[in-house]
């Protein structure tokens, strides 16, 4: 385990507004090319996977867990909650996408 933090959870419909306890883990992986594609001399993929886990929740709950991975290097706590945070951001922009998209009708020009 790299470290912990803590997220604030919006409310939602059925529930109140949260902050989540996270513990936070990190570990390289190498990736090898799928067998039916040995022909093609692919190299291996050198990747870090992050884990992040919900922890200390009531057990009506399913926890909050994510499993990212990141082709930037990713040893320590302060690299992984870096990485999760462009991560958080993703949502944003897929918002502004959406905005883009449906209201500006940005793809009908």
């Amino acid at each position: 385990m790299l470290g912990k933090t803590e997220l604030q959870i919006p409310a939602r419909a059925a529930s109140r507004c949260a902050l989540a306890q996270l513990q936070v883990r990190c570990t390289p992986l190498t990736l090898r090319p799928p067998a039916n594609r040995q022909r093609e001399k692919l190299e291996l993929a050198e990747v870090f996977a992050i884990h992040v886990l919900e922890v200390e929740i009531n057990d009506s709950v399913d926890p909050l867990e994510w499993l990212l991975g990141c082709s930037m290097p990713t040893r320590t706590n302060e690299q992984a909650l870096e990485r999760l945070g462009w991560y958080a951001r993703r949502w944003t922009i897929e918002s502004w996408h959406r905005v883009l998209k449906s209201g500006c009708r940005i793809e009908a020009h």
